[in-house]
Formats: structure tokens, sequence, C-alpha cells
């Protein structure tokens, strides 16, 4: 009798979010490795569940970052720094189309200087 209770409980969690926050992409040392870190933009550093990850793939002279944020349970009401992930992929040098939340930017690699680029609904509150 209460199974069905029980399953209802569990159902699907929150919608994840695509391109979601906003990167900084920086070539590593070595000049071998773009190196991209993801800052969610909001509050959920302290959230519990939250899941946040970030691929980067490198396909002749495009790249193409892509997030993906799901958010978790706000533990209170104040304001934790964002979530925050990284990814990294082998990148030759050469000249590049980096794509991100439906953008594109032409880019030399080795990076000069680090380029951050914003995505989707960073604006999105969630939490604090």
């Amino acid at each position: 009798m209460f199974l069905p209770l029980l399953l209802l409980a569990c159902g699907p969690g929150p919608d994840p979010l695509y391109d979601y926050g906003t990167i900084c992409a920086a070539s590593s040392a070595d000049g071998a490795t773009l190196e991209v870190t993801a800052s969610s933009d909001d509050c959920s550093g302290d959230h519990d569940g939250v899941e946040f990850t970030c691929e980067v793939s490198v396909d002749g002279g495009s790249i193409t970052v892509s997030t993906t944020y799901i958010e978790g349970d706000d533990p209170n009401d104040g304001c934790a720094p964002p979530s925050l992930t990284d990814c990294a992929a082998a990148l030759p040098p050469g000249d590049y189309e980096l794509t991100f939340a439906g953008e594109s930017w032409s880019i030399t690699a080795p990076l000069e200087q680090t380029l951050c680029i914003p995505g989707g609904d960073s604006s999105l509150d969630t939490g604090g």
C-alpha cells in the first residue's frame, strides 16, 4: 500500500541545465593542453547533491565546451561560493573555433591570456 507513494517520492530530480555558468579557458604551462574551469555563478557551493560537470572536445579546428548543472538542496538561507568544475583536452598549436553556449570565438593556441565566456542563464537564483 505504501509502495506507490514511495515511488512517487523518488521521482525524477531537477532538470539539468546545459551550458550553465561561466567558463574560463587557458593553456597549460607547457601550452599543450586547453584547461577549462567552469563556475556555476550562483550560491550552490554548499548545496547537497548538486552536480556540475564540464566537457571539452576537439575535432580538427573546432573546440566544443559544455557544462551540465543539476541543482541540489540548499541547506540554509546563506549564499555560499559557486560550484566549480574543470575539464581539459590536448590542444596542438594552431587556430581554432571555440564554441560554448551557442556562441563561437576564434582563438589561437596556445592562448596568451585566459578567455572567460558566460554561458546560459547564469543569473538563475539557485539559493541563498
